[in-house]
């Protein structure tokens, strides 16, 4: 039976066996001891037993061996013996070795260098880096924002994008946060809104559900932004979701939807504006023609005196009718000029309630009319005041019945100006239905059936004429109760027409 060995050959042998490079000084600071593995991860650099720890550090310095390290690593090796304590130190060394060197001191007053050849897992690291950072890259360029978490629901990585919609922020939406803990700082911070809300109670109910469950929702965000989140599986699992801004889309197709629709409702327009219009024009047309042919028939003086003037009216009527729709095309074209003088209201009103009775007496309707014996003077063109007038009251005479009443009225306001009104007890309309009176070639009963003819023009050129006057219209209405229609007139000094 063989000896043991000799502790320090015991030693010797353990340290080659190692695939750590060590290298031992003793107090004297020169190499005592190195095995075989450091002098193959220093290779190029090697130390010779008894070699001083200055010599070595010379040559290393002239040969580059430390590069942009060398002032830190003269500083520390300067310590060393000086004030012994352990550190570590990682560097790559001019081949592209890459070693951890780990100084530890020893007892005697020496120390030992043990050195790791660190290459394999520096590059798998800096290949990981490099992924990490080419996916966060893709991330950061896609126009959408994306969150990818693995199968436990945990944030492995997400772009900016992800973290301004879901109001977290790039600091709270770190790698490393689970799904459900950012889902409660979105509750906390009302980014669902109020915990009553509907997205609040939804975003609780799907924490409570399956942490990759697929599907798609849209959502509006405090600031207004309409929001859709779309969640999808990734292969091995884990998944993936996508933030989308979808605001403009949203109102994008809103305003396509609101053209449809207007484009929907002028071709209704269209088609009534044509349905009404041709019954208006033949009406007139049919007594111009067939007064004329009588006339042509007829021999007696005063017979043919009285159809000319059914023909006359039929013809007047047909005129009021192209000059109702010459006004709206002007209108629409922003070419209606008017004149701009200072008048006085009274005669015109005065004029106006003398025909107005005429209507009103053959309709069998009582027409009232108070008017002062003074009104202030007005800015506008008479003419068209006294259109819209004409129209107001034709308006209040025809949807009022047989019985009812008619009265037009003016007064001063306090501070200048005044208000003018044409008020009736007729069918009146509904809320709702005054704004579409309002609107051209509208009538609120459609068809050839309707009890009341007419272009569907009156309110329309009344509101656009007295506007353009600087008057201001107002309509209110009851059903069955009547319609007050009043005009509010600015002193001469204010309009700007």
């Amino acid at each position: 039976m063989s000896d043991p060995p000799a502790p320090e050959d015991l030693f010797r042998t353990v340290l080659e066996a190692l695939p750590h490079g060590v290298c031992v000084y003793g107090p004297d600071r020169r190499v005592r001891l190195v095995n075989a593995a450091y002098q193959r991860i220093m290779e190029g650099s090697e130390v010779a037993v008894g070699e001083h720890h200055a010599d070595i550090v010379a040559r290393r310095v002239a040969s580059g061996e430390y590069g942009p390290q060398t002032e830190e690593a003269l500083r520390l090796m300067q310590e060393d013996f000086s004030n012994p304590r352990a550190y570590e130190q990682i560097r790559t060394r001019p081949n592209g070795t890459v070693v951890v060197a780990r100084i530890v001191p020893l007892p005697d007053g020496g120390q030992a260098a043990v050195f790791t050849d660190v290459t394999r897992r520096a590059k798998a690291e800096a290949a990981a880096r490099q992924r990490t950072q080419t996916l966060q890259a893709m991330l950061d360029n896609q126009p959408d924002g994306l969150a990818l978490f693995d199968g436990e629901g945990f944030l492995i990585a997400a772009n900016a994008l992800a973290a301004r919609l879901t109001g977290l922020g790039e600091e709270t939406m770190r790698p490393g946060r689970h799904v459900d803990e950012l889902r409660l700082l979105q509750l906390a911070s009302l980014e669902f809104g109020d915990i009553s809300s509907p997205a609040a109670r939804d975003a609780i109910a799907r924490s409570r559900g399956t942490i990759a469950e697929t599907g798609r929702f849209v959502r509006t965000r405090p600031d207004g932004t309409v929001l859709e989140v779309r969640t999808d599986p990734m292969p091995g699992g884990g998944f993936i979701r996508a933030y989308r801004d979808v605001t403009e889309e949203r109102r994008a197709r809103a305003e396509l939807e609101a053209a449809r629709d207007a484009a929907e409702a002028a071709s209704r327009a269209k088609t009534g504006f044509l349905a009404t219009m041709t019954h208006e024009l033949r009406t007139p047309l049919h007594a111009v023609i067939g007064f004329s042919e009588a006339i042509l028939e007829e021999a007696r003086p005063e017979v043919v005196r009285d159809h000319a003037k059914e023909v006359l009216a039929a013809g007047r009527q047909l005129l009021g009718l192209v000059d109702g729709l010459l006004e709206a095309t002007r209108i629409e074209a922003g070419t209606l000029s008017l004149r701009g003088a200072v008048l006085d209201p009274l005669p015109i009103l005065r004029a106006a309630a003398t025909s107005a009775r005429r209507a009103a007496d053959g309709a069998g309707i009582a027409f009232e009319e108070s008017l002062p014996a003074a009104l202030p003077a007005m800015r506008g063109d008479g003419g068209r005041l006294r259109q819209v007038l004409d129209a107001l009251i034709s308006n209040a005479v025809k949807f009022t019945p047989a019985g009812g009443r008619v009265t037009l009225s003016a007064a001063p306001l306090e501070g200048g100006g005044m208000e003018i009104a044409v008020a009736d007890t007729g069918i009146g309309m509904a809320a709702e239905d005054i704004p579409r009176a309002f609107e051209a070639f509208t009538q609120l009963e459609a068809g050839l059936s309707r009890r009341y003819a007419g272009s569907g023009l009156g309110l329309y050129l009344s509101r656009a004429l007295a506007g353009a006057m600087g008057i201001g219209l107002e309509l209110h209405s009851t059903p069955g109760k009547g319609t007050t229609v009043r005009l509010a007139v600015p002193p001469a000094e204010e309009s700007s027409a």
